[in-house]
C-alpha cells in the first residue's frame, strides 16, 4: 500500500494545475530497508558486469549532475573553439516514472541484463499487487490498484527506471550523436560546420523521430511543451540560418535566449552571465548585525562576509 503525497515541482508555478505536482510515495520503514539492500545488490551486479550506461550520471557512485554538466559544457566549448556550431536538444518526458510497463521492464531485465530465476520472480512480486491512495493534509482519496509505473520516492524505483530506458543510448549512438542522461533528462548534441547545417539537422530529426517511436511503443511520452532546442554558436561568428525542427509532426522552434541544463542556465553563446547574476546578485535584506555596524569599514567587512557565506560558499560547489 502506497501513500502518495503531491509535491509541487517548483515553488513559483501554478499549484492549481495537477501536472505541476510530483506524486511522491511515502513507503514504510521496513520496505525501504529491503529496497536499499536489493538496490545495493542490483547496482553491484550492474557495475561488476559493466551494464551501466556510460553516459548516465544518475544513481551511480561518483556521478552527479556536476559530472553531467562538466561533460556537456566541455564538449560544447571545445566545439566552439574549433569554430563549429552546436545543436543542443533537451528532451523532457511526461510522467516518466509513472508510465513504466511492468511486463516490458521484467522482459528487459531478463533479456538485456541477464536477470532470471528467483531474482526475476522477486522483482515480479515487488511490482505486483500494489495499491495506493492520495493523502493531502489528512484527507485521503479512494484506494486504487497500481498496474503500471515505479514508485517515486522509493529506493529501488530510479534504478529500475534506468534499466527500463536503457535502449535510448543505443538509438542515439546509431545516429552518431553525442548525449548525456540524468535519470529522465536526456540531452543530445551535435557539432557541425556551417556547410553541414542541413545534414546535421536531419540527423537530429531522424534520431528524435526514432526515439519518439520507441517511447510510444514503451508507453512513454515526449513532452513537446518542455522540449527545448538551442543553436549554440560563438559570439565572434555569424549564426547560421536554420528552420524550426520537425519533431513528431510538430514544429519545435529553436530557443534563442536561455535554456536550463540540469538547473544551470546558459545562452546561445554558452555564456552563464544571466544565470550567475540571478543566483548571486539578487537583492536581499541584510541581517541586523550588518545594518548596525559602527563604521564604514565594519559595514563593508560584514557585507562581504555575509555575501560570501550566502551566495558563494553555499552555491559554488554546485557551479
Amino acid at each position: 500500500m502506497l501513500i502518495l503525497s503531491p509535491l509541487l515541482k517548483k515553488s513559483n508555478i501554478d499549484f492549481e494545475s495537477f501536472t505541476n505536482f510530483r506524486p511522491v510515495s511515502n513507503l514504510k520503514f521496513l520496505s525501504k530497508l529491503v529496497e536499499k539492500s536489493v538496490s545495493g545488490q542490483l547496482n553491484n551486479y550492474l557495475v561488476e558486469n559493466d551494464l551501466h550506461e556510460q553516459y548516465q550520471s544518475a544513481y551511480k557512485a561518483f556521478h552527479s549532475t556536476e559530472t553531467a554538466l562538466v561533460k556537456i559544457t566541455n564538449d560544447i566549448l571545445l566545439s566552439l573553439d574549433r569554430g563549429e556550431h552546436v545543436f543542443l536538444l533537451l528532451l523532457d518526458l511526461s510522467a516518466a516514472f509513472d508510465t513504466v510497463s511492468h511486463s516490458l521492464l521484467l522482459s528487459r531485465m531478463e533479456k538485456r541484463f541477464g536477470i532470471s530465476g528467483i531474482v526475476l520472480k522477486w522483482f515480479e512480486s515487488y511490482l505486483s499487487n500494489r495499491s495506493q491512495f492520495v493523502n493531502i493534509n489528512g484527507t485521503r482519496s479512494a484506494t486504487h490498484d497500481v498496474n503500471i509505473g515505479v514508485p517515486q520516492g522509493s529506493v529501488l524505483g530510479p534504478l529500475l527506471y534506468l534499466i527500463y530506458t536503457s535502449p535510448l543510448a543505443e538509438i542515439i549512438n546509431r545516429y552518431n550523436l553525442k548525449y548525456h542522461l540524468f535519470a529522465d533528462d536526456t540531452q543530445i548534441y551535435i557539432s557541425f560546420n556551417t556547410t553541414d547545417v542541413a545534414t546535421s539537422k536531419q540527423r537530429v530529426e531522424d534520431c528524435v523521430a526514432e526515439i519518439c517511436h520507441w517511447m510510444n511503443s514503451n508507453e512513454l511520452k515526449l513532452n513537446h511543451d518542455k522540449t527545448e532546442i538551442m543553436l549554440i554558436h560563438s559570439r565572434y561568428r555569424n549564426k547560421p540560418p536554420v528552420d524550426d525542427f520537425n519533431i513528431e509532426l510538430e514544429k519545435v522552434p529553436i530557443t534563442a535566449a536561455l535554456v536550463k541544463s540540469l538547473g544551470v542556465g546558459f545562452d546561445e553563446h554558452m555564456m552563464f552571465d544571466s544565470y550567475v547574476a540571478d543566483k548571486f546578485c539578487a537583492p536581499n535584506i541584510l541581517p541586523l548585525d550588518i545594518r548596525k555596524s559602527s563604521s564604514v569599514y565594519a559595514f563593508k567587512k560584514s557585507v562581504k562576509t555575509h555575501l560570501f557565506s550566502k551566495f558563494v560558499s553555499s552555491k559554488s560547489l554546485f557551479m
